[in-house]
């Protein structure tokens, strides 16, 4: 049901982080009057704990510095922005950035991921990790339209 979509040029204009070096969209239909932080919080809450630590294990074995996980920081990244019209997540280290956007618009839930990859480990690391994030990303991003879509039952 996730598919791949072009990353918006309102994501694109956020300018989020001075250089993105790998960015991908993916979005799957919801129902309209949905927040994107609300979603996006329906998908870490419904997703298997095993595969939500694997997510963590990843990300700070690429570099992320990451805060324990909490309803102030999902997964560990900081919220930078919460809307309706964007739910925005930050977080860095040294070697890495990234940036995630969560929107809904035209009954679509879209998910972009935005990473600045300052090192040759990094990218490395990540040509690595990238085929994982976007099958965990589809995965996420299908529990949480069929839940959005039960909710309305």
């Amino acid at each position: 049901m996730a598919r791949r979509v072009v990353v918006s040029p309102e994501v694109t204009a956020l300018a989020l982080l001075d250089r993105v070096d790998y960015v991908d969209a993916f979005a799957v239909p919801v129902p309209r009057g949905r927040r994107p932080e609300d979603l996006f919080r329906s998908a870490l809450a419904t997703a298997p704990h095993g595969l939500l630590s694997f997510v963590r294990l990843v990300q700070t074995g690429l570099g992320l510095r990451l805060a324990p996980t909490s309803a102030e920081h999902p997964l560990g990244w900081t919220i930078l922005r919460s809307d309706d019209e964007a739910f925005i997540l930050a977080a860095g280290g040294d070697a890495v950035a990234g940036r995630i956007v969560a929107r809904v618009r035209a009954g679509e839930f879209e998910l972009t991921t935005q990473l600045r990859l300052d090192t040759t480990r990094a990218r490395v690391g990540w040509a690595i990790a990238a085929p994982c994030h976007r099958t965990v990303a589809r995965y996420l991003l299908d529990r949480t339209a069929r839940r959005a879509g039960a909710t309305l039952r």
